[in-house]
């Protein structure tokens, strides 16, 4: 900021105004020479307003007389050069400090009143639209400032230092496109990757012979329990089948017992068995059969006479029933 001793017109305000134009044009042919000579790293400098200054009072003697008239301040932005490297914060300020001084040593010569230097904030943002002026539209919303170590940088989404960075893994790399940032995969004739970002890598010869080992595995282990299955259910159902016609056979046959050989009414042969009572010549004789021994006429005495009776024979032998076994269920046992 420069104070100038010249008096301040309302047509400063209009930055169209000849008077306006006239003035910025001798002030910059008068302090861009000096800027040059003092300051190394000047490049240009930049007027951005105009305004009134303080009132500037004189007093004449002849007259007694107070005349008033106010000064013209002029708000202008010195750029200089600041390589970007380890040391453009010092850099800065050894510039801002020659500014200063150059300043300073104007005061009070050529009608210069006043002057003052201020520090400008260093916007990141303008280094980076400076940067990516020479891109198309579509590249540069993917680019944004960012400070690293003592360096300002314009960086992509493929860089770390971007607020929001692009992350590819496996060694994969990053490019922009029209459509973004995006990670290109490496060996990808022998390998998968599941997700954008390169991530999750599978083997494809690994994958296929795993594959094919699990696939093989089960159509093993399906074929033994098929035949595991189809096996049993034979056995169960010819199992089935036995005991059905056990059973069927067994409730269709009338079932006849033969008579136990030792009874109440049985003989055992001994010595003075009677071989025609005997189980092996045993037979049956009608009811009316009798018995009559065979005598000779010698024998007709009265004293071997045999009164007549009826002599059955016991038959040994009898057909002995019993009633039909009751088959049960193990559960109602």
């Amino acid at each position: 900021m420069v104070n100038v001793g010249q008096p301040f017109v309302p047509e400063y305000n209009n930055t169209s105004s000849d008077k306006y134009k006239k003035f910025v044009s001798n002030f910059k042919s008068k302090m861009e020479p000096y800027y040059k000579e003092k300051v190394p790293n000047f490049n240009s400098m930049e007027i951005r307003k105009l305004s009134e200054g303080k009132t500037k009072r004189r007093r004449s003697l002849a007259l007694t007389k107070v005349s008033r008239s106010s000064t013209v301040i002029v708000h202008h932005d010195v750029m200089v050069d600041i390589s970007n490297d380890n040391n453009f914060n010092s850099s800065y300020y050894t510039s801002f400090k020659e500014v200063k001084s150059a300043l300073d040593a104007l005061k009070g010569t050529d009608d210069i009143i006043d002057v003052d230097a201020f520090e400008t904030e260093l916007n990141v943002t303008e280094v980076c639209d400076a940067v990516t002026a020479i891109l198309p539209e579509e590249y540069r919303k993917y680019y944004a400032p960012s400070i690293l170590p003592g360096k300002v940088m314009c960086v992509s989404q493929c860089h770390q230092g971007h607020p929001h960075p692009k992350m590819c893994f496996n060694n994969a790399t990053c490019e922009v496109s029209f459509d973004g940032p995006s990670c290109y995969c490496l060996n990808t004739d022998v390998s998968w990757y599941l997700g954008e970002d390169c991530s999750y890598k599978v083997n494809k010869i690994g994958f296929y012979a795993g594959t094919g080992v699990v696939a093989l595995i089960l159509v093993i282990t399906i074929a033994v329990l098929t035949a595991y299955v189809v096996i049993n259910k034979r056995k169960v159902s010819r199992s089935k089948d036995i005991k059905r016609k056990l059973v069927n056979k067994w409730l269709e046959d009338d079932v006849e017992w033969p008579t136990q050989r030792n009874t109440l009414h049985s003989v055992s042969r001994g010595p003075h068995d009677n071989p025609t009572f005997s189980q092996e010549n045993s037979y049956r004789r009608d009811s009316s059969e009798i018995y009559r021994p065979n005598l000779s006429e010698d024998q007709t005495d009265s004293q071997y006479s045999i009164p007549e009776t009826d002599i059955q024979p016991y038959n040994f032998q009898r057909d002995v029933r019993i009633d039909r076994p009751q088959i049960r269920s193990s559960s109602e046992i």
